[in-house]
């Protein structure tokens, strides 16, 4: 076992420390070898993005049947809520100039926490209270 394959540490997990001790005993000892440990910063917004699809849109989609008797579509919440809460950019294709709200998918995991933070204030603010994260989401 050359290479360490990359892991995640989260509070209270064990598990990978054992990777990293059984690699520094089985490294190429020929070779100089640097080990950095730093603190989790991800990229991505894959978590963040189920999360606000599988749990959110749900959740207000049903609020607003229940509270407000108003039904609207994923797609369409969806669009109201990016609309509200990430801005417009502007979107020039040969004489053509458009505002349009850009793709959550696309944003990094601090931009997309801004975003969730803006839209559960706003449900907040109307009495929703939406479902927190199982596990925190690192940025």
């Amino acid at each position: 076992m050359n290479k360490l394959p990359p892991f995640i540490l989260r509070p209270d997990e064990h598990g990978p420390i054992a990777l990293l001790t059984q690699w520094l005993f089985e490294r190429d000892q020929s070779k100089t070898w640097q080990v950095v440990v730093s603190e989790y910063k991800g990229s991505k917004t894959q978590e963040q993005l189920g999360y606000y699809y599988a749990a959110w849109i749900p959740a207000i989609q049903k609020w607003l049947e229940e509270s407000r008797g108003i039904y609207v579509s994923q797609d369409d919440l969806d669009g109201y809520l990016k609309d509200e809460y990430l801005g417009k950019k502007t979107v020039v294709i040969g004489d053509k100039t458009k505002e349009i709200a850009p793709s959550i998918a696309r944003l990094n995991v601090k931009e997309m926490q801004g975003y969730m933070d803006r839209v559960d204030r706003h449900c907040a603010e109307r009495g929703l209270v939406l479902p927190p994260p199982r596990h925190p989401i690192e940025e």
